[in-house]
């Protein structure tokens, strides 16, 4: 799971998808404009985080999402890439008065020297226990990338 290259030449870190929380991706750092964002020094391109829909501005071709999940708080921008007529019914809609989990795949990028996500899927979360699964998948995911996955104790005979 680490940033070196494959047999193919193409770079690891855009086949995993990592599990991060809010932190993390405000701490990610970038080389330059177009090099790819690291966690700790380990490249990475996609990834997954849970978190509380706290603000939701709707535009005529994109919304800005509020996400908060109690580690920081970041600004998410989903770009609607439909027609204007169809754009409104495919679009999918949160009640923000109740502060809903949501699950989002996404990108770093940075946007006026700020670490913003472009937001590729956003679901609801309708598992209570979600929130807490993704800590514990992202606390997983970061001792991975630091020190390797863990060793099999298992012994044949």
């Amino acid at each position: 799971m680490d940033s070196d290259d494959d047999e193919t030449g193409s770079n690891t870190a855009d086949h995993f998808i990592r599990h991060v929380t809010v932190r993390q991706l405000l701490e990610a750092d970038q080389m330059h404009s177009t090099a790819p964002f690291k966690i700790e020094d380990k490249e990475f391109k996609k990834f997954i985080l849970v978190a509380n829909i706290c603000y939701l501005d709707e535009c005529e071709t994109y919304r800005d999402i509020g996400l908060d999940d109690g580690t920081g708080r970041i600004k998410a921008r989903e770009w609607d890439e439909n027609e204007i007529l169809e754009r409104k019914s495919n679009r999918k809609s949160f009640q923000v008065s109740n502060f809903p989990y949501v699950h989002v795949v996404g990108e770093l990028e940075q946007y006026r020297n700020r670490n913003t996500i472009k937001v590729m899927d956003i679901e609801a979360v309708t598992n209570a226990y979600e929130p807490y699964y993704h800590v514990l998948h992202a606390v997983h995911d970061t001792l991975v990338y630091e020190r390797g996955p863990p060793v099999s104790h298992i012994h044949q005979s």
